[in-house]
């Protein structure tokens, strides 16, 4: 049995490899594709590597994504969204270094 999520606090996803860490990380990774448009920079979800959430008024996430563009170049991104219970996300970048230590 999993401990109670405390609020605040971002804790590592129970299975980076389950259906809903894998929607949210294709959610994300749609989302960069829309606003990159533009710049024609385009990535394909290859796999989620880390996966952390935080409990707040929705959940917040933190996910290290393996990701394909447009060439088929192997690149990895990080990517932070903010109250996904609303579908919205307000930053696409952030550093592995962000992710907790020693979890």
């Amino acid at each position: 049995m999993s401990p109670e999520p405390i609020v605040g606090d971002y804790r590592p996803c129970e299975n980076s490899d389950g259906e809903h860490a894998k929607d949210v990380a294709q959610w994300a990774v749609t989302e960069y594709n829309i606003k990159h448009r533009p710049e024609g920079h385009y990535l394909y979800l290859v796999r989620v590597l880390k996966c952390e959430s935080q409990v707040v008024a929705g959940t917040n996430w933190r996910l290290l994504l393996e990701c394909k563009d447009e060439n088929n170049c192997v690149e990895r991104r990080c990517f932070m969204l903010y109250s996904v219970t609303a579908h919205c996300a307000t930053s696409f970048a952030c550093s592995p270094s962000e992710f907790s230590h020693g979890r």
